[in-house]
């Protein structure tokens, strides 16, 4: 029987990585005396410090996700920029026009909209555009795109109303194969993305503006709850089955 290792934390049921775990009959652990061939770095913090304990590992152990330790939108947004070539951060005191400002900080929802420029800044967030993410009926949606090393095994789009834009809950949710949502050219820039912010397995949020059709990574979690409750039980199953035989094929 397989033995994966969660460290620091253990993931409890709401996390998608213990559904996967649990539908291929694997066993879950939090101590590292029981590392076999693999190690998952779980620390549900934006921002963290290097684990040193994990360096003592003997070197046939897999560590994911050692080097994902900020995943601020500060530095996301480096990473997209750095893998599209295009970025989605402003300066809210040159910019006229509307702007999402939120929080640095990972899953807080709590992003809104404000009109530039602005006089003075707050610290401790970001201002980015504010993109135009509608579909052809006027519904904001959004993806979720699970990655496993830059491998993007399926995505969830993700609809809401525009009063739960960006606090949820979602009103709607679709599975879609990435084949579908995305070109072959925007998939080696999301695994170009991974790469830049060592970011071997989580999801990504990413929208795509109707003006210019272009793609947004706005943000990175590396401890993704899910499937999203917005999807009916039979995408949930499916979603499930699908994205632990990634898993399987991630850790041979």
């Amino acid at each position: 029987m397989t033995t994966v290792v969660f460290f620091p934390e253990l993931p409890h049921d709401k996390y998608i990585i213990h559904k996967l775990c649990g539908h291929l009959g694997w066993t879950v652990t939090n101590s590292l005396e029981r590392a076999e061939r693999l190690v998952v770095t779980f620390c549900d913090r934006t921002l963290r410090d290097p684990i040193s304990s994990l360096e003592e590992l003997p070197g046939h152990v897999r560590v994911v996700n050692r080097g994902a330790i900020d995943i601020r939108k500060s530095r996301v947004e480096r990473a997209f920029n750095e893998a599209f070539g295009y970025g989605s951060l402003l300066d809210p005191r040159r910019h006229h026009g509307k702007c999402v400002v939120k929080s640095e900080t990972n899953a807080r929802r709590d992003g809104r909209i404000v009109a530039c420029p602005l006089d003075t800044t707050e610290e401790g967030v970001v201002y980015q555009l504010a993109v135009d993410n509608r579909d052809a009926e006027g519904t904001y949606f959004d993806y979720r795109v699970p990655v496993f090393s830059g491998v993007v095994p399926l995505v969830y789009v993700c609809r809401r109303t525009e009063e739960a834009r960006f606090r949820g809950p979602d009103s709607s949710c679709s599975l879609l194969d990435a084949r579908d949502a995305f070109s072959q050219d925007e998939l080696r820039a999301i695994a170009h993305f991974c790469t830049e912010l060592h970011f071997e397995y989580g999801e990504l949020d990413v929208v795509r503006d109707r003006g210019d059709g272009r793609l947004y990574v706005l943000d990175a979690n590396h401890t993704p709850y899910g499937p999203p409750d917005a999807l009916s039980r039979t995408d949930k199953d499916r979603a499930i089955a699908r994205l632990a035989d990634e898993l399987a094929a991630f850790i041979r």
